[in-house]
C-alpha cells in the first residue's frame, strides 16, 4: 500500500471515542478583534455539544488571561493569573449578565471590554473534551487524604490544573515530570514544591486522579473544577493520526546557550502550541503558538499564563522542528545552564488529507492597499505579485519563517523573492501583512495597478514548509508531508543565492531554478537521492546546506481530485488536454519548460482568467508585469489544456507543472 494510501486509509478508520480525531477537531487558536458588539469565533470545534474549555487574552492591553468553560456555567469565568474564585471575578470584573456561550463551531462572547474591547486584538485557545486529549472534572472536596477523583480522559494525564471555584486559592499543577509528590501554580512564578497534601504522593491513573487533604485540591464542602490533558509517547500503540499522539508533556534540561537544547518530541512532532515553565527557579509560564508567532531565526509572540501583560515580541526564544522544538534563548527562566524545565506540546494541524481544495488554497486580485482577503483557512505561505506594474518582485512569505501579526509591529516581514538571489527581506517590504484564522491583509506597492496573492495552507500530503539549518555535510532534512514531495522549492535565507527546485519528474540530480529561465541540468545539491515520506536530502553545496546557512524549503505533492504535480512533453499542437484527475478544473497552474533554456515560470490562475481566450500569464522569476493578448491555456474540467504557444507546448520540449484544483 501507498504512503497516500495508508494516510487516506487511517483518516477513514475514526469511530466513536475520537479514535482518529483531527488536532483541528479538538484544539484551536484563533486570532481576533475586539468589537461593540457580541462576538462569534467560529473555530470549527464543537464546544457546544462535546464541552470544553476556551482560554482568552487581550493581545495588545494588560488584561487578564480568562478561562471559560460550561461546567462552571455561562457567568463563572476564571483567570489564570489570580486566585480569585468565580464569584470574585464576576463581582470584580463583570456584570451578572451571561458572559459567554458555546456553539457547535465555536462560542460567542458578550459585548464586555475583559472578553473583547474595541479596536484591541486578542487570541483565544480552545481545548475541545476528547478521549485521549482533554477533559473537564468539577467536584466538591470532602478534606479527607487519598481522596481519587474519576475522569474521562481515557488515559493517564501528563497536565492537570485544579482551582478552588468557590473561594481565593491559587491554581494547583500537576506535571506528570514532576509527578505526584510535587505541585506548581499557576498563578505564579514560584517552583514546583514537594507537598504531599495536594496530590497524595501519588500520580493519575487512566481513570482517577488522586488528592490529598489540601484546601487547594479538597478542602471539605468547597468546590473544584480540573482541566486534565493527556499525554502519549512513541511507544504507544496508536497510528500516526490519532489524536493519541497529538499531545506530549515532556521535560528538558537548559545549557545556558543561544544554540539551546533540542527537544525531540517521542512522537516525532511539530508543535504549533508551547507552554514552558522553569523548575529550578522562579520563572514565567510562557506561552507560545504559531499563529501569534514562532518565528524561525525570528522574534517570537510571547504571552504569560500567570501575567496579565500584552503581547511581547523582543526575543529569539524559540524554533519549531518537523520533529519537535530548539531554544534559542540562553536566559536562566528557559534555558539557564543546569536549569531544569517542564513543557506542554500540542501538535500542528490538519493530520487529515485534504479532500477540497478551497480549504487549502485561496487566489485573490486586489487594487487596494492593506484589503482584507477572506479565506476559508489560515495562511501558511503567500505569494504577491504586481499584475500591472513592471519592476516589482514576487514576494514570498511564510508562517514559518514569521507572518507580521499585528499591524503596529516594528519587526519586518521575512520576505523574500522568488525572481531574485537576493537573501531574506530584499526588495521592499509590504506596508501590512496580517494574518489571522479566517483573513489575510496585505500591502504592497503599486496596488491600485493591480496585485494578485496566492495563498497555502499546509496539509498532509498537499504541502509543508521546513526550515533548517546548513552543515556543509551531505544529510537528510526531516519534514511533515506524509508522502514522498515531488517538488521543492529550497532558497537559503540569509546570502545571495539561487533558488534550487527538485522535480520527481526530473530525478534527483538535476536541478532547476526558479529565478532563472535556464534548463534543467545535473547537480548533487540533492544529494543524488529521491525523497521519502519522511526525509529529504541535500549535498554540500552552499544553495541548499552550506554549513551555518539558513534554508527554507516548500513541499509539494499530488492530492487526489486537489492537486497535481506532473509533466508531458509538448506536441506543438493546440486543444491537448492536460488531466489532473480534477472534476471541475484547475483554479491555478504552474508550468516550465526544463529540457531547453528560456522558458519562464508561468503562472495562471482563474481570479484573473483561464478561459477559452487570451489569459494572462505572470511569471515567478521576472518582475514583468502580466503578459495579455495570448491564448496559453484553455479550461478542461479534468485539469487545463494547452494551446500551441511555446511557453507550454513546444514540441519536443518537456515540460513540469503544478495545478491546484
Amino acid at each position: 500500500m501507498s504512503n497516500r494510501n495508508i494516510l487516506q486509509a487511517l483518516q477513514s478508520a475514526g469511530g466513536a471515542g475520537g479514535a482518529t480525531l483531527d488536532v483541528d477537531d479538538v484544539f484551536s487558536t484563533f486570532l481576533y478583534d475586539g468589537n461593540t458588539n457580541s462576538n462569534t469565533i467560529a473555530n470549527g470545534l464543537d464546544l457546544d455539544g462535546e464541552g470544553g474549555l476556551v482560554w482568552i487574552k487581550n493581545r495588545d492591553s494588560n488584561q487578564n488571561n480568562w478561562l471559560l468553560s460550561e461546567d462552571l456555567g455561562s457567568n463563572h469565568p476564571l483567570s489564570s493569573n489570580f486566585n480569585k474564585g468565580t464569584s470574585g471575578n464576576v463581582s470584580s470584573y463583570f456584570g451578572s449578565s451571561p458572559l459567554y456561550t458555546f456553539n457547535n463551531n465555536g462560542f460567542t462572547t458578550a459585548a464586555m471590554s475583559q472578553l473583547q474591547t474595541t479596536n484591541n486584538k486578542y487570541v483565544s485557545w480552545s481545548f475541545r473534551k476528547a478521549k485521549n486529549f482533554f477533559d473537564i472534572v468539577t467536584y466538591t472536596g470532602n478534606g479527607q487524604t487519598n481522596r481519587q477523583i474519576s475522569h474521562n480522559l481515557g488515559s493517564v494525564p501528563g497536565f492537570m490544573l485544579v482551582k478552588r471555584t468557590d473561594g481565593n486559592k491559587d491554581w494547583a499543577v500537576y506535571h506528570r515530570a514532576r509527578g505526584g509528590t510535587e505541585y506548581g501554580t499557576l498563578n505564579s512564578t514560584e517552583v514546583f514544591y514537594d507537598n504531599n497534601t495536594w496530590w497524595q504522593d501519588t500520580a493519575p491513573t487512566s481513570t482517577n486522579f488522586t488528592v490529598g487533604n489540601s484546601s487547594f485540591t479538597n478542602g471539605n464542602g468547597q468546590t473544584y473544577v480540573a482541566y486534565i490533558w493527556a499525554h502519549h509517547d512513541q511507544n504507544g500503540t496508536f497510528g500516526p493520526n490519532s489524536n493519541q499522539d497529538i499531545i506530549h508533556c515532556g521535560s528538558y534540561d537548559g545549557n545556558g546557550s543561544t544554540t539551546g537544547p533540542f527537544i525531540n518530541i517521542n512522537t516525532g512532532f511539530e508543535p504549533q502550541w508551547l507552554l514552558i515553565k522553569s523548575n529550578s527557579e522562579s520563572g514565567s509560564w510562557f506561552l507560545f503558538d504559531v499563529m501569534r508567532g514562532i518565528k524561525t531565526e525570528g522574534k517570537d509572540a510571547i504571552q504569560y499564563a500567570e501575567s496579565a501583560y500584552a503581547d511581547e515580541v523582543g526575543y529569539q526564544v524559540v524554533d519549531l522542528h518537523s520533529n519537535g522544538f530548539q531554544l534559542k534563548y540562553s536566559g536562566s527562566n528557559l534555558n539557564g545552564s543546569g536549569g531544569s524545565y517542564i513543557y506542554v506540546a500540542i501538535k500542528r494541524g490538519p493530520l487529515a488529507v485534504p479532500d477540497d481544495a478551497t480549504k487549502v488554497f485561496h487566489v485573490n486580485t486586489r487594487t487596494i492597499d492593506n484589503s482584507k482577503i477572506s479565506t476559508a483557512f489560515p495562511a501558511d505561505m503567500s505569494i504577491q505579485a504586481a499584475t500591472t506594474f513592471n519592476g516589482q518582485d514576487r514576494f514570498i512569505e511564510d508562517r514559518v519563517r514569521g507572518f507580521q501579526t499585528t499591524q503596529n509591529s516594528s519587526s519586518n516581514n521575512a520576505l523574500l523573492s522568488t525572481n531574485t538571489t537576493g537573501a531574506e527581506n530584499a526588495g521592499t517590504v509590504p506596508t501590512v501583512f496580517n494574518v489571522y484564522n479566517n483573513s489575510y491583509s496585505e500591502g504592497g506597492q503599486n496596488a491600485s495597478l493591480g496585485a494578485v496573492t496566492w495563498l497555502w495552507r499546509r496539509a498532509r500530503g498537499y504541502f509543508d514548509i521546513v526550515a533548517y539549518s546548513g552543515t556543509g555535510g551531505a544529510r537528510n532534512i526531516t519534514h511533515n508531508l506524509g508522502v514522498a514531495p515531488e517538488m521543492m522549492w529550497i532558497k537559503q535565507r540569509g546570502q545571495a543565492e539561487d533558488w534550487m527546485v527538485y522535480s520527481s519528474a526530473l530525478g534527483n540530480n538535476q536541478i532547476q531554478r526558479l529565478n532563472s529561465t535556464v534548463a534543467a541540468y545535473q547537480d548533487s545539491h540533492f544529494n543524488n537521492t529521491t525523497p521519502t515520506s519522511t526525509v529529504f536530502s541535500v549535498g554540500t553545496g552552499n544553495q541548499t546546506n552550506g554549513s551555518g546557512r539558513t534554508y527554507i524549503a516548500y513541499l509539494f505533492s499530488t492530492v487526489s481530485g486537489v492537486s497535481k504535480v506532473g509533466s508531458y512533453t509538448g506536441n506543438g499542437s493546440s486543444g491537448r488536454v492536460i488531466d489532473c484527475g480534477f472534476s471541475s478544473g484547475a483554479r491555478f497552474v504552474l508550468i516550465k519548460g526544463t529540457s531547453a533554456s528560456g522558458y519562464n515560470w508561468c503562472v495562471w490562475d482563474t481570479a484573473r482568467g483561464i478561459v477559452s481566450g487570451n489569459d494572462p500569464k505572470l511569471t515567478l522569476d521576472s518582475s514583468s508585469s502580466q503578459q495579455t493578448g495570448y491564448d496559453f491555456i484553455d479550461p478542461s474540467s479534468s485539469g487545463f489544456s494547452v494551446t500551441a504557444q511555446a511557453d507550454v507546448n513546444n514540441s519536443g520540449v518537456t515540460y513540469i507543472f503544478y495545478a491546484i484544483a
